[in-house]
């Protein structure tokens, strides 16, 4: 089935649709343009929107049966616009905390993204404890040289990486 949506995306922000799903093959049009292709019912997938007015088209493909636990399709999972105000954010699954880290200091990575490349960042991070406590706390200031930055198309992208100190000592699980 066919599927449309008209809606306006914020200014000064960076603006994604996220589906968590639609069985089972998709097309889809932002803007009258064909956007990307996606396969599979149960994976994720995201649309990154202009700010201003967008048209989202979606062709849903339920022919190809998968054999699985649902055979029906079309939209069936959440749908969520996601707006991140600011100048930068953090790339969707980009943050990276190496679990072979001790309980003294934090190896964290992460992907940033802005839609030029940036001077330099300044990142908080906060991990929390399995009890929702924050057990990890740190600033981190990056210089990014432009050199650093990939992605001439879309957005810029940056691999940043840093240690953290504990507040106190981890508890790994």
């Amino acid at each position: 089935g066919w599927y449309r949506k008209r809606f306006t995306a914020p200014a000064l922000a960076r603006s994604t649709v996220y589906f968590a799903g639609a069985t089972h093959w998709k097309q889809i049009w932002l803007n009258g343009v064909p956007y990307m292709n996606h396969t599979n019912g149960y994976t994720p997938f995201q649309v990154e929107v202009p700010p201003g007015e967008n048209v989202l088209s979606i062709r849903v493909d339920a022919t190809f049966g998968s054999g699985h636990w649902y055979e029906g399709g079309g939209l069936n999972r959440k749908i969520t616009l996601v707006t991140v105000p600011g100048a930068a954010w953090l790339a969707p699954g980009g943050v990276f905390i190496d679990p072979h880290s001790s309980g003294d200091a934090v190896s964290i990575q992460a992907e940033v993204a802005a839609p030029a490349a940036l001077d330099g960042l300044s990142i908080r991070f906060t991990v929390r404890d399995p009890d929702r406590h924050e057990a990890v706390v740190g600033a981190v200031t990056l210089a990014v040289a432009a050199d650093e930055w990939r992605g001439a198309a879309g957005p810029a992208v940056a691999l940043v990486k840093g240690q953290l100190t504990p507040t106190e000592k981890l508890a790994l699980w």
